[in-house]
């Protein structure tokens, strides 16, 4: 199957439900993976993929089939395809009931999981939110609740919000759930203020008396190790023995009679004292090396066996019409169908090739495709190796050779990529039946 795009959603105003800790997004391959073997394929496939990029998340649907927003279809498709959820939904609502309900740890983590799966914004309806892969619903926004929300919103199981109370039931709710025993009385001639003074003021003397304790404690140990001025720890300390036995014969600030003596009294000295270890200095470490991220378009080449060379420029769209990706180089050759190799580049994917096509009113059609059933999903893709390339500017342009009688009315949306390492840019656009469009330009130096 391949990851198709159904939308993108803003982050503002909403924040995603949390499950120890991470956020609900997180645990989408485990939640789907679990749905999958516990319940099965169809409410495993209920719940879009979320791609988070900064503000904003990019939702996706693994299918095989183009995806199509619950608000475009008709009235009668929309009730079945929300009849559907609904149904879908309530079986996941009721396995995480039954989980909830078990004593072992883990079986209650994931009840916790499948539940944050029901979450939605209070105020999007529910068709904004809605896809459908032919009769399989796709939810998006999903484990996600309003920002000012301080409980957990409604859930997509029917349940209504709770209507606001009534003045008496708020009155009695803020009454105090136990009964009255009469204020205790403050004690005479004490005022509260002073009561908590008093607690302060004592806390503030132990404290200070605990400071006292430990620095007399260090006066005596200081007094008795460094300078002697007698107490009761030097004879238990001995005034530091090796310090001692080291001190010079001769006072330093005295005439030395004998300077070899002094320089000798000094050496004992220094070699007596703590010596710093030399730490060895690390080596750098590596940096890491960064790996371009893979787009869905270069999922869709590498599953329709395309290369990719220095830079590739690949074509993408839903449907069995025939676009053709075209690209002229300098000399004003053209990699395309028609010449799959020219000034460096190739063109190694050609897909809904038709064979046999009619000129009708608004367009050509396509009577034959060259492999037999033309794929839902194709892809066309070119690559150019700088080496060999010519140098000079390219440009990329799509052709709609002829429509599917099925798709027949209207242009043709479509997609492309142009991948230059790890630099990567992406154009939308669409063409009509027989018609052809410039998308954009490189240049190879």
């Amino acid at each position: 199957m391949i990851r198709r795009f159904l939308c993108e959603t803003s982050r503002q105003g909403l924040r995603p439900v949390t499950v120890g800790g991470a956020h609900a997004y997180q645990y989408w391959d485990q939640l789907t993976s679990f749905l999958e073997a516990s319940l099965g394929e169809p409410h495993a496939r209920l719940f879009a993929e979320p791609n988070v990029a900064g503000s904003v998340v990019i939702w996706r649907a693994a299918t095989d089939i183009d995806p199509v927003a619950a608000t475009s279809l008709s009235e009668d498709e929309r009730n079945r395809l929300i009849e559907r959820f609904e149904t879908l939904m309530g079986e996941v609502s009721a396995f995480a009931e039954q989980l909830a309900a078990d004593k072992a740890p883990d079986r209650r983590r994931w009840s916790d999981m499948l539940k944050a799966l029901a979450e939605r914004p209070s105020q999007a309806p529910l068709d904004d939110l809605l896809f459908a892969a032919g009769d399989q619903p796709v939810l998006v926004q999903w484990g996600t609740r309003d920002e000012i929300a301080t409980e957990s919103v409604g859930a997509l199981t029917g349940v209504a919000p709770r209507p606001p109370r009534a003045p008496s039931e708020l009155a009695a709710a803020e009454s105090p759930p136990f009964r009255d025993t009469g204020t205790p009385a403050t004690p005479t001639g004490v005022s509260p203020v002073v009561q908590r003074s008093s607690g302060w003021l004592a806390a503030g003397l132990l404290w200070a008396l605990l400071a006292l304790l430990i620095g007399g404690i260090y006066w005596l140990l200081l007094n008795a190790c460094a300078f002697g001025f007698g107490g009761p720890l030097t004879s238990i300390l001995g005034n530091c023995p090796q310090l001692e036995a080291a001190r010079p014969t001769t006072p330093l600030g005295a005439e030395p009679s004998n300077l070899q003596q002094q320089l000798d009294d000094l050496r004992r000295l220094v070699a007596l004292s703590p010596q710093c270890t030399r730490v060895a200095e690390a080596e750098p470490a590596a940096l890491p090396q960064d790996e371009a991220e893979e787009t869905d378009i270069d999922r869709a080449r590498e599953n329709a066996g395309g290369q990719s060379g220095d830079i590739t420029v690949t074509l993408i769209w839903n449907g069995r019409s025939d676009l053709d990706l075209e690209v002229t180089c300098p000399n004003g050759s053209t990699v395309d169908y028609r010449n799959r190799r020219a000034c460096g580049g190739e063109l190694d994917i050609d897909a809904n090739q038709c064979t046999n096509r009619t000129n009708q009113t608004g367009g050509q059609v396509c009577n034959a495709y060259r492999n037999g059933q033309p794929t839902m999903t194709p892809v066309e893709n070119s690559f150019f190796t700088e080496s060999e390339a010519s140098t000079g500017q390219y440009g990329i342009s799509v052709s709609h050779y002829a429509t599917h009688p099925d798709e027949f009315g209207g242009p043709k949306p479509f997609r492309i990529q142009v991948r230059r390492g790890d630099n990567v840019e992406t154009y939308q656009g669409s063409v009509d039946s027989g018609g052809r469009v410039s998308v954009a330009e490189f240049t190879i130096q």
